[in-house]
């Protein structure tokens, strides 16, 4: 019995030996080989991790807005008010392309000025918007509130929420003519 145990701990041991080598694994989409075996960055699976997964919502924690339209057109957002001294009290919107609302911030930053620095919109909970529902874009869009009339859309534009061509990023920056924002994302898989 005492000799039985003896092989099974020969073999054992010589069996797990750190001195075997393996075949070496090229690892793809920024994967750590890690004794012989690839280790996935999220959203990559398979033996080199080749294989994107496609997440199922993109997760946007915090906005940046940078630049958007201080006059409306040459007027000021507040008609009643001097065009030089009233700004826009400026919330955010995202919506899906049929028009139905995502997340709208429950808070707005009244007479906005860009040039003191860029507005921080932080939602309480991250804006979830779903992936794979036959949408592929997603619209932003900043709005002038008003009291007592309807608000202005100040402006709009779309994007991509995910891409498998792209690596995925940790901020979408989007630059247009007169809305420059940043969106801090991740995703959810």
């Amino acid at each position: 019995m005492r000799n039985l145990y003896l092989l099974l701990l020969f073999v054992f041991l010589t069996a797990c030996s750190s001195e075997e080598s393996c075949t070496p694994i090229l690892c793809k989409n920024g994967g750590e080989s890690i004794d012989c075996e690839c280790s996935c960055p999220e959203g990559f699976i398979g033996a080199d991790c080749s294989i994107a997964l496609t997440p199922s919502a993109l997760v946007i924690s915090r906005i940046e807005l940078l630049k958007f339209p201080t006059t409306n057109g040459g007027l000021p957002w507040d008609p009643t008010l001097n065009a030089t001294t009233s700004r826009p009290d400026v919330y955010v919107r995202f919506e899906d392309l049929s028009g139905s609302t995502i997340y709208e911030g429950n808070t707005y930053f009244e007479n906005a000025d860009y040039t003191s620095g860029a507005l921080v919109f932080t939602p309480n909970n991250p804006i979830e918007i779903p992936i794979g529902n036959g949408q592929e874009y997603v619209r932003f869009l900043i709005y002038d509130y008003d009291t007592g009339t309807a608000d202005d859309l100040m402006g709009a534009f779309r994007f991509l929420k995910f891409s498998e061509e792209v690596k995925i990023p940790i901020m979408y920056k989007i630059r247009s003519s007169d809305i420059d924002v940043d969106f801090y994302v991740s995703f959810k898989w």
